[in-house]
């Protein structure tokens, strides 16, 4: 374990951590990449706390502060490292497919007025100020395993381009000019993922509504078509597109009308006061080719039709009094049998996890009550949050799907030890650590999880309240520890 790291308040795991999420840092000084490694290890084993909370003096305070401004250490240095040590986890695992959500979220900072850079985060010019960030999570689609993720991008609005333009100016623009050109980015990130893998492996970017683009499927079904295969894209549908013929039929209509049919149930979770339930969903399924929006044709000069697999799947018998549930779903993957719908299904469903994420980084991570002066030194710390926040959601993952899995994968000898102690009110420490759940569900105990039949599985909330008391607990346990020993 490298010693240069090492301080009275960081535990050896989140040093260890902290050297292999970022030993691709490609920073000329390795003096900078040292304290940004030292940084990084503070910000995993106190998430959510300031830069001086997490610097064990006023001068380690003062040097990260340097760090930051300095410009030597960018958001997407960071990021791109952290890529690369996922890339690394995908390689060395077995997940066979890999989906890829995407989204975007905002962070708030209209109580800093004199922040550099920052603009509108709403709909309109005068909408708060703060910036977004549009993230690239990569997940496995059979074991579960969060692998971090694959990038972001992150961006301040201008507040002139709300000033009201000529009619149809937004349909004259080209997509790289565009907002919406994010998610084309996340599929690129994607695709790059693919490659690294040398096409052995299934990648799927899967997102919302927001993602239904026709670019992006154009982008996508262009690559495939040229490199004989590529990412896949999996969007629930926005747009009820025109398909190719005398006709001239919806494609909803037209797949919804499809005799073949499979059923599948699924369990609902309970949602504003209503309790979960299960329910059962007719699936149909079908190859659509798609006309080219006039407006594309007439000022963007696309010509190409798209020819796509559209799922539609509607709930059968709704409680009453509710609207029935009603999934559909564009896909460039070839939907050929009922199972892989419900498959592909299952993938979408995946989909929630980049809200889970994000909801770590802003409540979890606290990324917006950083105080810096600028966008640029804001997303460098930002994009360290990111990081912090993947872990979290990755170790609430891993309890769920490994619980039996032994929780030196995640805890450091130290930290299962002392979290031990702690827990059990003891000062003999056991020769073999506890499997996973059983650390986790002590950690989240930690962090206040009550651990009764109806509270459920300890979520990330949990998690990170008791990670950072699972620190300082460590951190005593040690120096108690050593003091013993010396005496001896």
């Amino acid at each position: 374990m490298p010693t240069h790291l090492q301080s009275t308040r960081t535990s050896n795991n989140s040093i260890h951590w902290a050297e292999n999420e970022f030993s691709s840092l490609n920073i000329k000084d390795p003096r900078r990449v040292k304290r940004f490694k030292k940084m990084a290890a503070d910000f995993h084993a106190h998430p959510g706390q300031s830069i001086p909370q997490n610097s064990e003096s006023p001068a380690a305070a003062k040097a990260a502060y340097r760090l930051v401004e300095g410009g030597s250490i960018t958001a997407q240095d960071v990021l791109c490292a952290h890529a690369d040590a996922v890339t690394k986890r995908v390689k060395e695992s077995s997940e066979q497919v890999l989906l890829v959500p995407q989204d975007t979220t905002t962070l708030n900072f209209a109580t800093r007025p004199n922040t550099i850079g920052l603009g509108p985060i709403g709909n309109k010019a005068e909408s708060g100020q703060g910036f977004l960030i549009h993230s690239s999570l990569c997940i496995g689609a059979h074991g579960g395993d969060v692998f971090g993720l694959l990038g972001a991008e992150i961006w301040a609005r201008d507040a002139k381009q709300f000033k009201a333009g000529p009619a149809g100016a937004r349909n004259r623009k080209p997509i790289e000019e565009k907002e919406s050109f994010r998610w084309l980015q996340s599929w690129q990130k994607a695709q790059k993922l693919y490659e690294q893998l040398g096409g052995s492996r299934q990648v799927v970017s899967v997102s919302d509504r927001e993602g239904d683009i026709y670019e992006a499927f154009a982008l996508c079904l262009d690559t495939k078509e040229r490199n004989g295969g590529g990412a896949d894209l999996l969007v629930r549908a926005q747009h009820d597109r025109q398909q190719i013929g005398e006709t001239g039929e919806a494609s909803w209509e037209h797949i919804e009308g499809k005799e073949e049919v499979v059923i599948h149930t699924i369990d609902v979770p309970r949602s504003h006061g209503k309790p979960a339930r299960k329910t059962k969903l007719e699936l149909r399924w079908g190859k659509v080719e798609l006309a080219v929006p006039a407006h594309k044709t007439k000022y963007l000069g696309l010509e190409k039709s798209l020819a796509l697999w559209l799922i539609v799947a509607t709930e059968v018998s709704p409680p009453e009094g509710e609207e029935p549930i009603c999934w559909r779903l564009w896909t460039t993957l070839e939907i050929d049998t009922g199972q892989f719908a419900i498959q592909t299904l299952g993938w979408y469903a995946k989909r929630w996890q980049i809200e889970e994420f994000h909801r770590i980084l802003k409540s979890g991570c606290k990324s917006e009550n950083r105080q810096l002066e600028s966008l640029e030194r804001l997303s460098l710390v930002v994009s360290l949050d990111m990081v912090v926040a993947a872990c979290i959601l990755g170790l609430t993952k891993a309890a769920r799907n490994q619980p039996q899995a032994c929780a030196q994968t995640w805890l450091s000898d130290d930290q299962w030890k002392a979290l031990h102690c702690y827990v059990n009110k003891t000062h003999i420490v056991p020769q073999e650590p506890p499997d996973l759940i059983t650390a986790v569900k002590w950690i989240a105990r930690l962090g206040g999880f009550l651990g009764r039949k109806s509270d459920g599985f300890p979520g990330p909330q949990v998690l990170w309240r008791g990670w950072r008391r699972l620190e300082d607990i460590t951190t005593t346990f040690n120096i108690l520890r050593n003091q013993q020993t010396c005496g001896q």
